[in-house]
């Protein structure tokens, strides 16, 4: 009977598309409340001594596994509608919720990890309880504390136990949805924990410490090379929220010495593969984000009274090592990174819904098109390098947390040599991992990649931050690379109103609040944030940099046309925040522009000014309402 009345909810559930929000709610409200049976339940399972049951006792067994199906099947319909619930406080059961699943991956020994059914599932609605911020709340068992270090405990044996310790399951699609759910759990319970546990020094639990060689993060890097993207993201995710603080960053590196190249040589490597996915190479763009947002040593002098060293590369050769800054300014230019970053600009695609063959027909013409007018641009970026930094270093703090100071220290770090595959978009590289230290090794020609994966606004944010924290770190490297290769002005050319307009009246006549519309918009308005900002930081550490940026034909007016989007929108309005810091960094890129190179510029800007008055005016009135930002 209890078994055909979860059937009932679960047919609800799965059907609520046509029933109101509020009834929904309501009986989520009362289902999965403290005290509830269905918890109850959840701890239920079955015990080992009672498998080889026969008779009577063997048919309540099979009724009470037959109970245990559908509730696993109700709980994670509840879980999945948890994820969309914006409305109302939280609820109070989410810590018993994942007290009660991790309890049944407790009470599972080996033999029962074979039960791929039954464990994929719970693991499948933890994703679901920990994608919720402070799902650790309302344990009533134990601290959030304690609850979040079980469940990493638990989590780290089951992706041991299913991917490290069955050879990486290369050969095998079995524990496939178990490996995906758990590290995408672990990257959920990195995010908790960065904000609930105390000791500042967590990030030393994620090691492995009964591993035979040494605690380290032996679980953690084959989840980096993984046939499933998702799982490569949320590996590398986890090493981004790892990364987020002082010791997370020394854990994240000396986790990482087995690996070859070290977690910058891994991190770049990622980040160049154009065969990659972009979901991917955000992420190893993020953990270099955070890597480099703290100044490194540039002599051995301060490398030896620092505690971050940076990355450490040593010629086989001669076998003289660069440590700090002039170790990373050596990778880089290496690998080409800023070659790299060229043609990666040049496979931008803003769209939510990707058509691969005409992505691929796009990049072809288009790259035929620059070459044939490269040379007569209107604006293009003038030689010349700055001395001066005036901007602070980027965190990641963006795609998943808060970071603070964030240090490390790298051990020995050869250049990574990242093998370039050519095949459809999405394809994996063969090798994700390989580096090579050889001096006169070379990156393979990025422009032979026939068919390389499409760029998101996603990665052009993490790799905007990553290029300002090396202009602020190395400013005269930085802009002689950026000036080279065109960076300023293709980063430019993708400044466009026009599709923050439309996809901002799209998501306003769009019915459901979690819309794709409005994911897009979001990452669009963060990626224009990011360009603007970086363009900033070129123009304070190049001298002449911002004339030439105000004589070039329609800079300024493309720049004055993000001052009007959004400026409709009401307080409440949750794209209003974002639009407010659009509008900020646009007006403190004029700012400089204006400071920084004289009364020739201003002069520029004033006549751009005066051709697009009405705009700017409407702007102005907008930014010094009552009900505007302070920071405006």
């Amino acid at each position: 009977l209890l078994s055909e009345v979860l059937k009932v909810l679960l047919f609800f559930f799965k059907s609520t598309k046509n029933i109101k929000e509020s009834i929904s709610s309501w009986l989520l409200d009362l289902i999965l409340t403290r005290g509830s049976p269905l918890l109850w339940l959840l701890s239920q399972v079955d015990n080992k001594e009672h498998e080889n049951m026969m008779g009577p006792k063997g048919q309540v067994l099979t009724a009470h596994r037959t109970l245990q199906k559908q509730l696993m099947a109700l709980l994670s319909a509840l879980c999945s509608h948890l994820v969309h619930r914006e409305q109302g406080a939280p609820l109070p059961v989410m810590g018993d919720l994942a007290q009660g699943f991790l309890q049944r991956l407790h009470l599972a020994d080996p033999s029962h990890f074979y039960d791929l059914a039954s464990l994929e599932s719970t693991l499948h609605c933890l994703v679901h309880v920990t994608a919720k911020p402070d799902w650790s709340t309302g344990s009533s068992t134990s601290t959030r504390e304690t609850l979040c270090q079980e469940l990493l405990e638990t989590l780290r044996e089951v992706v041991l136990s299913f991917h490290v310790g069955r050879g990486s399951t290369t050969l095998s699609y079995m524990g496939k949805g178990v490996i995906k759910n758990a590290s995408i759990s672990l990257k959920h319970l990195a995010l908790e924990m960065s904000t609930v546990v105390t000791n500042k020094d967590w990030p030393s639990l994620w090691l492995n410490t009964k591993s035979e060689e040494g605690a380290g993060l032996d679980w953690l890097v084959p989840l980096w090379a993984y046939r499933d993207p998702e799982v490569r993201a949320a590996g590398l995710g986890i090493a981004v929220l790892l990364s987020g603080s002082e010791e997370g960053r020394i854990t994240l590196t000396t986790g990482c010495q087995q690996v070859t190249g070290g977690i910058w040589g891994t991190s770049i490597s990622v980040l160049l593969d154009h065969t990659e996915c972009s979901l991917v190479r955000q992420q190893a763009a993020a953990v270099l984000v955070n890597l480099t947002s703290q100044p490194l040593p540039t002599t051995p002098a301060q490398a030896n009274d620092s505690a971050w060293q940076g990355p450490s590369v040593t010629d086989e050769d001669t076998g003289f090592t660069l440590v700090g800054l002039p170790a990373l300014l050596a990778l880089l230019h290496h690998c080409q990174f800023y070659t790299h970053v060229s043609f990666i600009l040049g496979n931008y695609y803003p769209h939510s819904v990707i058509q691969p063959v005409s992505v691929a027909y796009r990049h072809v013409t288009e790259s035929q098109s620059d070459t044939g007018t490269a040379s007569t641009s209107d604006n293009s970026t003038p030689t010349g390098d700055g001395t001066s930094s005036h901007s602070s270093l980027t965190s990641g703090e963006q795609y998943f947390t808060s970071t603070a100071t964030l240090t490390t220290q790298m051990s020995a770090t050869p250049v990574p040599q990242p093998t370039v595959a050519q095949g459809p978009v999405g394809v994996r590289a063969p090798s994700r991992l390989s580096t090579d230290s050889t001096a006169g090794s070379t990156y393979s020609d990025p422009v032979g990649v026939d068919y390389p994966s499409v760029v998101t606004p996603d990665l052009l944010v993490a790799l905007t931050s990553l290029i300002s924290n090396m202009v602020v770190m190395a400013s005269h490297d930085a802009m002689q690379s950026i000036s080279q290769h065109n960076i300023f002005n293709k980063l430019l050319r993708f400044l466009d109103a026009d599709i923050l307009r439309i996809q901002l009246k799209e998501w306003r006549e769009s019915r459901t609040k979690c819309s794709t519309v409005r994911l897009l918009l979001v990452k669009l308005l963060h990626m224009h944030c990011s360009i603007v900002s970086l363009m900033r930081s070129c123009v304070l550490n190049k001298p002449g940099l911002g004339k030439t940026f105000a004589q070039g034909r329609n800079n300024v007016k493309t720049v004055l046309q993000l001052l009007l989007v959004g400026r409709t929108l009401q307080k409440e309005d949750s794209m209003s925040p974002l639009c407010c810091t659009l509008w900020q960094r646009v007006y403190c890129l004029l700012s400089s522009v204006v400071q920084t190179d004289g009364r020739d510029t201003a002069a520029d800007i004033t006549v751009s000014l005066a051709n697009n008055w009405d705009g700017f005016f409407e702007s102005v009135q907008t930014c010094l309402a009552v009900s505007s930002p302070a920071n405006l």
